[in-house]
Parts: C-alpha cells; structure tokens; sequence
C-alpha cells in the first residue's frame, strides 16, 4: 500500500503548511526502519553518532500503551506530547480521549515525520479533530507556538508528556531547544513545577473557605439575558454601549477585560478569572473594587487573598478534590480558558439570551487582544496563524490558531446540548460560532427591555 501518498494527499487538506515544508525533505542518510517481533515498523535514528531506536523491538503498541497508562491519562485531558515517532504514542493518547480531550504534538525533525509517513496510515490520525500537529524546525516558530501551547494547556491543568527517544533525535541545529526541553524533563520547567503551582494555590485557597460564596447557590437565579465579556480585540468595537447593556442585561467579564472596563466607567456584574499562573495577578494588581469574582480553588492564591471584592468559588470537574466537595460549591465544566468557563457559568445561572463580546477566538486584523488588557497593543504575523476560519457575519475567512479553534469548538459543543437558549454572537469580528446567531450588539440592545437601572 501507498502510504506515504494517502498520508501527504491527507496532510495537505488539514496542515497544508506542513505539507508544502515536507516536499523538499528527501535526505534520510541518518534515519531507517527496523522491524519490531511482531511485525511492526520501528524508526531509527543516528543522531550525534549513536544510534537511537525511537520504540520498542518487541511490540512498539504495548509499549505506548504502558507509556500512556503510566501517565494517568483522563478521557477529557488536555495534553502536549512531544515527539511524534513511529505514531504509536500518538495513537494511544488519542485512544484514551474522548470528543473532549484535545492532543497537541510537536515534532521538530522533519526527516523522522516525513519517513513516518511512509510505513503506516495516518489519515485517521492527521484528520482527527482532536489532534493539533506542530512540525516545524524554524527556531523562532518552535518558540512562539511552544509557549502558546505551554500558556494554554498547562496553566489550565493540562498534562506535558515528552517522548525520550524522540527528544534525543532532536536535530543539531535546534540543541538549544533540546537542551531547553532535557531541563523540562529533569524538573526545571517540567511539568512537576505547574503541578506544585496548582497544589500551592489549592491549598492556600482551601485553608480557610468560611468568607467565599458558593457559585452552587447563584445557579438559576439569573433568568435574564446575560452579556459574557471576553477580551478578543473586537472588544474595542462595541465596548461603549456597555452603560446601555446594563440595564437590560448581567455582565460577565473576564478578568482580562476588567482593566479596559473600569477604564471607561463599566462596572460588570461579576469578573471571572481562573488562571493559576502568577502572572494573572496583574488583572487585579492595584485595582480597589467590590464586584464579585467568580474564581476556582486552583486560581492563582494572590487573586484571592489580594481581591478587594466578594469573592465566590466553583470547583471545576477532574481535579482531584472529593467528589462531595465539588457538589457542594457547585461543580464547573472549564473547557481550558476562562471564557469557556464563563460561558458554563453563565448557563448554569440561567441566562437566556447568552451575549457574546469580544469573544474572536481569532486575530481580527491581526491583533491578540483589546486596547487596555495586560497585554498591551500586540500584533501577530500572518505566518502564525496555521489555520484560517469562517469569520463572524459569514465575511470571509479569519487568521486563527489550533488552540483558539479548540475552544471553539467547545463552545459550539456546550451551545449544542443546551435546548430552549438562544445564543448571540455579537463580537462583530472574529470566528463564527456555529450554533450562536451573529448579530450587532446594537441590533440586539434595541430588542431588550430595560429590566433595571444603572
């Protein structure tokens, strides 16, 4: 069978950029097939002089079973798994998700991609929605889009998997990456360190529970149209007609979006924030206010010890607390991102109609995020942007990323199993949301009866 062009005539549909990058790989002096007892192909590589068999002699789909099993790997995991072989590992990891579990993989050797391609069939893999493929070798790309996977899975509590023998056959000209990604392995930044995070923050946050409200006891109580504030950069668009909104609906901001509101005299509802990395104190660093926060136990502890406001917790399903525990403050689906944990939030409390603002999950003309954010005025070059989607209003197509798609389609899969909700996409710019009408945030005020005061 003609693996290798059943494998490209796949790769270019789903990573044309990839695609095109393998075209000129032909040089394979350091790279051959063995064949495994049982009959399965096995990837060798010479790198620095020494010979590296990237799996098992014996029965490489055992052993990558064994690999993943090891790793108390859950059905709804977000994982980064380096290194991408043979593509047992890979196959194991996706066998043990479910349509929630998201896998990114990164390769940073074309020559052991592209010689992969031709000894199995991929298609089931290359196409599957769940997986995210990164196979570059520029030092700049690998950088950039390894720190955004990093910000987005670990900080969420996702899991950091890292395949050895393909970490040794990184090739000689990225040493700096291979050196850098040994450290991880060894503990400097593994995944260890982010784990100590969470338990840290867990424990500071759990030691003294009697001053936090319960999010259990706001669900359903909140039969009104509810606005979830994002921080995408068409935020800047519609930003000013939040005086209005808040007479005719509840404002849910994320903690992104809390500076560029109080900025201009808006005061939500309730902020949510859920990162448990330090860096997002700085939502909160110098700001006085008393609107609540909605947060989880393993937020980042100075957000809760510092914030001046009321402050209530849900705990979020899969990290480890009782089960009991979870039930009685009120048990969150989180989808990786403080806007998919809004958006649960926002359900669960009874909005009908659900608003989206400022909710791109794209880089509407090339920027990250509002004006006013912690994150300042930053652009994006198109170059990495690996996928393009159909944009808001049905114009055209818009640059975004596999991450952000992610959180799309876990949006667009909450949205679906809710019956007798209206969702309303009216960030006026971005990604389209399937399931979510597409409608001016003017439009849509001008249909709401003012139901209170500002």
């Amino acid at each position: 069978m003609d693996f290798l062009s059943k494998n490209l005539s796949v790769l270019k549909v789903y990573y044309p950029n990839t695609w095109k990058s393998l075209q000129s790989i032909d040089n394979f002096s350091d790279i051959y097939m063995e064949t495994s007892k049982n009959g399965m192909p096995v990837m060798v590589s010479s790198s620095g002089g020494r010979k590296i068999v990237l799996h098992s002699l014996y029965d490489p789909i055992k052993e990558a079973e064994r690999f993943v099993k090891s790793r108390d790997i859950k059905p709804d995991d977000n994982i980064l798994l380096y290194g991408f072989g043979n593509g047992y590992v890979v196959e194991s990891i996706l066998n043990a998700l479910n349509d929630d579990g998201r896998l990114v993989v990164f390769e940073f050797n074309y020559q052991i991609f592209r010689k992969a391609l031709e000894v199995r069939d991929f298609a089931h893999i290359i196409s599957d929605r769940r997986l995210f493929l990164y196979v570059e070798d520029d030092l700049k790309d690998i950088v950039y889009n390894f720190e955004n996977v990093l910000n987005d899975i670990i900080f969420y509590g996702g899991k950091v998997l890292v395949h050895r023998p393909s970490l040794d056959s990184i090739p000689e000209k990225l040493k700096a990456i291979k050196n850098a990604l040994e450290d991880f392995v060894l503990g400097i930044s593994s995944m260890e360190h982010f784990e100590s995070q969470l338990n840290t923050n867990l424990k500071m946050n759990l030691q003294d529970t009697s001053h936090f409200f319960k999010i259990k006891d706001f669900f359903g109580k909140f039969n009104m149209p509810i606005i979830i504030i994002s921080s995408g950069p068409s935020l800047d668009k519609n930003i000013g007609l939040l005086f209005e909104a808040k007479t005719k609906a509840l404002l849910i901001s994320v903690g992104t979006s809390l500076k560029p509101l109080l900025n201009k005299g808006i005061v939500a509802d309730f902020i949510v924030i859920t990162d448990p990395s330090p860096y997002v104190y700085e939502q909160i660093r110098g700001i006085h206010t008393e609107i609540p926060l909605i947060f989880l136990p393993t937020v980042n502890w100075q957000v809760v010890k510092y914030y001046s406001g009321p402050k209530i917790m849900g705990i979020q399903e899969g990290i480890g607390v009782p089960e009991e525990l979870m039930l009685e403050w009120g048990p969150l689906k989180t989808g990786g991102s403080v806007a998919t944990t809004s958006l649960d939030i926002a359900i669960k409390m009874g909005g009908n109609p659900i608003i989206f603002i400022g909710q791109d999950l794209a880089y509407t003309n090339m920027k990250t995020h509002a004006e006013g954010t912690i994150h300042g005025e930053r652009f994006i070059e198109e170059k990495f942007c690996p996928t393009f989607v159909k944009g808001w209003g049905g114009k055209g197509l818009v640059p975004s990323s596999k991450n952000l798609s992610y959180y799309r389609r876990w949006i667009e899969r909450r949205i679906s199993v809710e019956e007798g909700i209206t969702f309303i996409n009216a960030t006026e710019g971005g990604a389209h949301i399937e399931g979510a009408l597409d409608i001016h945030l003017r439009e849509v005020l001008d249909k709401l009866p003012i139901i209170r005061g500002v």
